[in-house]
């Protein structure tokens, strides 16, 4: 397995040792993690890398991403701990890196242009749409809404008494159709539809 990696040239990093040092994140950076945005996905990435947090790492990268590389999270893992021990490069340039320019390419993707002791790279994020249900504690469905219309899933209205209200709906996935109505209504944990913004591509960066 080959993936692309955000290191600085050893020799640069090597020369910041003795003036750096990486702390791990704060409780604050922790809580501020989510993809809501795609400044937010790659400090997230940051985080993830700062504290050691594989799970973290790989919850910004897009699902197509995933697929190309053939990633499940073990794999990661594994990709981790084989080739990034020990790289001061990646451990120090990464969590250190700032974003130059934000700017979106289309509707749903969008470009991060950064910066690391000198070192451009790019990266290109992917919206992706998805909703969730758990029952009684358990995620029972993590669906993609691969059709691109998020709208098809909520719908917005304001009533005569002028109040707004956004409503979610979708359909069951086979396997969940014994549920009743009435069973689902008393068991159900928590309902989500949900934008996130995930890495689908690294440029400019050393393979």
């Amino acid at each position: 397995m080959k993936l692309p990696s955000p290191f600085l040239s050893l020799g640069a990093a090597g020369a910041l040792l003795s003036s750096s040092c990486l702390c791990g994140p704060s409780p604050q950076d922790v809580l501020a993690t989510g993809h809501r945005t795609p400044e937010m996905t790659f400090r997230t990435l940051q985080v993830g890398v700062r504290g050691d947090l594989p799970a973290l790492e790989y919850s910004c990268l897009s699902e197509d991403f995933r697929a190309r590389y053939g990633l499940s999270l073990l794999a990661y893992m594994e990709f981790r701990e084989r080739e990034l021990e020990g790289r001061i490069e990646y451990w120090l340039g990464l969590p250190e890196a700032e974003i130059i320019t934000s700017e979106p390419l289309s509707e749903g993707r969008h470009l991060l242009r950064c910066e690391s002791f000198g070192q451009p790279f790019e990266l290109v994020l992917v919206r992706e749409d998805y909703w969730k249900l758990w029952v009684d504690g358990d995620l029972l469905a993590n669906e993609p809404i691969t059709d691109g219309s998020f709208g098809q899933w909520t719908e917005v209205w304001r009533d005569e008494q002028g109040g707004t209200f956004v409503l979610g709906h979708a359909q069951l996935p086979a396997g969940l159709e014994e549920l009743t109505p009435e069973e689902l209504a008393g068991a159900l944990s928590e309902f989500r539809i949900g934008r996130e913004w995930k890495i689908d591509d690294l440029m400019g960066l050393d393979p």
